[in-house]
């Protein structure tokens, strides 16, 4: 009643008003919801448009809420998947925990590396660390973030019990590299390690498409596309780090073609022990 006094509105205009305001609203979040997890992680990580410090509250958790959204639309995919057979329930669980296993080894990547970064730069300052730091940064946001994802969507079996080894392997995998090589060693280890997650993505997509289309179930849909945008940003950071990535000559290829060849089998057998345990 004030607000139409102060505005001389007559009480179904303000109705009106309001109601068209309520609309716009829903709209605007259901939108949010249909791109979900993307709008999330596009906001949450390095690159594109960043969160300015000034943002309201109000919008970041309107950014949670769609990424929660979407979320739980995966999360009844999950259980959809699981409904389908003992055997489909199975393959999902230990997808998903290969999954869990390889964020959580991912997160940890970065933090050794970041450690390694701070070890050299007490001894002598490379201006490539400064440059690596930042890298380190902003991929280990997204990798969190991913971590999270999956966190909601693997429960129970779902989920690798070797959580403590990921962490030692990842740190180490991130470290170690870094530590004797610099940056270059970082860079050659995150393309290696993401060429593997990136192909790893794709098959689960690859199966879990098919079952969408032949049932047209949004929900499993829904997952299908949280596990594109983890895909996605895995590839950015594959790209990300063979752009940086320095081989002066033939004998440096050959040491990088090398590591590669001991990354990618590690990762594919991290990912197979982390399906059964």
């Amino acid at each position: 009643a004030l607000f139409r006094r102060q505005h001389n509105m007559s009480s179904s205009t303000v109705s009106a008003q309001l109601l068209a305001r309520r609309m716009r609203q829903m709209a605007y979040v259901n939108a949010c919801c249909a791109l979900g997890i993307t709008s999330s992680v596009y906001f949450n990580r390095g690159g594109g448009e960043s969160q300015s410090e000034g943002e309201s509250e109000h919008v970041v958790e309107e950014k949670t809420a769609w990424c929660a959204c979407r979320l739980k639309a995966a999360s009844r995919g999950v259980d959809a998947v699981r409904a389908l057979s003992k055997q489909e329930a199975a393959w999902l669980n230990a997808e998903l925990a290969s999954d869990h296993a390889g964020e959580t080894g991912a997160v940890y990547i970065y933090r050794g590396a970041r450690s390694a970064l701070a070890l050299r730069a007490r001894s002598s300052h490379d201006a490539g660390d400064d440059a690596a730091a930042a890298f380190c940064k902003e991929h280990e946001k997204t990798e969190a973030h991913h971590l999270k994802a999956i966190e909601r969507l693997a429960d129970g079996d779902a989920r690798t019990s070797l959580i403590p080894l990921w962490k030692v392997a990842g740190y180490m995998l991130g470290f170690a590299p870094t530590a004797v090589f610099g940056a270059n060693g970082l860079y050659a280890t995150v393309n290696h390690v993401e060429r593997f997650v990136v192909d790893h993505y794709e098959s689960q997509i690859a199966r879990l498409q098919d079952y969408s289309l032949q049932r047209s179930n949004d929900d499993i849909r829904a997952l299908v596309d949280v596990l594109r945008e983890c895909q996605v940003d895995e590839a950015h950071h594959r790209d990300d780090a063979a752009s940086r990535v320095i081989v002066a000559d033939s004998s440096s290829r050959s040491l990088v073609d090398a590591w590669g060849v001991v990354v990618h089998q590690g990762s594919r057998a991290a990912a197979e022990v982390a399906r059964h345990v």
